[in-house]
């Protein structure tokens, strides 16, 4: 997005919630460039070799992106999709892979999806008492292994590490569950039981969304006080994924 690379204010609270995502990657190319970049697949034309060659997607780039969408691919030289009418509406739609949020698809496509349903943490550490530190690790990029997608946990001496943490608005009780049980390994080593850990568990989730929240709204501040036509997107995007995100809590 444009208006990442134009505003420094707003560079950095980017940064600070998905790092690498809207950054230098692509720093200096054209407009042009940059839609062909939103309309194109990264293609493999031998398997095996990791070199992607981008290829457009006529038609097909004008479908959305929905979570219930169609996935695409390519088989034999052609570019195949299903279709899916995830809306009630009728639209059609396509799955861009991965569990895109709402920052994800604003910062890479440049417009808000109401219907995603997933957030991911940013990357940070907070002080938990009786734990540590709680460390949630950069935002995982590639297609998650398991349905519920769950974090790599390391029990560390002086707290606890997870590779990363996504919610899923519907289900909150996933992101509770997987906490819980994470806490739970790390207390048990220090004499503590279930009930501790239950505890520490809903005290570590308000403290996660609760700093996310808090970078949230730094880029709401940047993004709405640019002049930048891109900006009101932003304050939506971070809105809708801050509201994402506190339904943890719920």
């Amino acid at each position: 997005m444009r208006l990442v690379e134009s505003c420094g204010s707003v560079a950095r609270a980017v940064a600070a919630l998905k790092p690498g995502l809207g950054g230098d990657d692509g720093a200096g190319a054209t407009a042009a460039e940059r839609f062909l970049s939103t309309r194109s697949y990264g293609w493999r034309p031998e398997p095996g070799n990791k070199e992607r060659r981008q290829v457009l997607m006529p038609l097909i780039d004008l479908l959305n992106h929905h979570h219930r969408g169609a996935p695409y691919r390519i088989d034999a030289g052609v570019m195949v999709i299903d279709t899916a009418q995830a809306a009630a509406d009728g639209e059609c739609f396509a799955h861009y892979g991965h569990r895109r949020d709402a920052l994800d698809l604003a910062l890479q496509y440049g417009y808000v999806d109401a219907s995603t349903p997933f957030a991911h943490s940013a990357p940070l550490t907070i002080e938990l008492e009786g734990v540590g530190y709680l460390r949630v690790e950069q935002q995982q990029q590639r297609k998650p292994m398991h349905p519920l997608d769950p974090p790599r946990v390391a029990l560390e001496e002086n707290g606890l590490r997870l590779s990363h943490l996504c919610c899923h608005r519907d289900h909150p009780e996933r992101v509770r569950l997987m906490l819980r049980l994470a806490l739970q390994g790390s207390l048990q080593r220090r004499g503590h039981g279930q009930q501790e850990a239950q505890r520490l568990a809903h005290q570590g989730l308000e403290a996660l969304a609760a700093a996310n929240i808090r970078l949230l709204e730094q880029l709401v501040t940047a993004a709405a006080a640019s002049d930048h036509p891109g900006g009101a997107v932003l304050v939506e995007a971070a809105r809708r994924q801050a509201a994402n995100l506190a339904s943890m809590l719920v």
